[in-house]
């Protein structure tokens, strides 16, 4: 009886010890011509899987993306995103030296800020 109970004790401190944790729930995020994220320092996981940020290579480039293992040929690894503009609206900033064509009547850009990790890791596509 007294092992019994000595078990029944260590289980249970085991069990209430367990820490439960929500994961962070992801879901689509459009930006938008103002708003390149609602979460823009909730990293990517796919990305976290291939990829992390470092210093270049290229002497005064700042920090590049680097794989984390080797990689087939056409893996995607990596998103670019940046606020939405078509080309009837005027960009809110100057091209800040990130501006993508998206398609014919977008193009996608890195806000002011968003260059830094600090501001801005939800994709990395910007480090390439």
């Amino acid at each position: 009886m007294l092992q019994l109970w000595i078990i029944e004790q260590c289980l249970s401190r085991f069990f209430s010890a367990i820490v439960y944790f929500q994961a962070p729930t992801f879901s689509y995020d459009l930006s938008t011509s103002t708003c390149i994220s609602k979460t823009p320092l909730v990293p990517d996981p796919y990305e976290d899987l291939f990829v992390f940020v470092d210093e270049s290579l290229i002497p005064m480039a700042g920090e590049g993306l680097f794989a984390k293992a080797d990689l087939e040929a056409a893996t995607v690894i990596a998103f670019y995103n940046g606020i939405r503009l078509t080309s009837k609206e005027s960009p809110p900033m100057e091209d800040s030296g990130y501006k993508l064509k998206l398609d014919k009547d977008h193009d996608l850009d890195l806000p002011p800020g968003m260059e830094s990790l600090d501001h801005y890791c939800a994709s990395l596509g910007h480090k390439v």
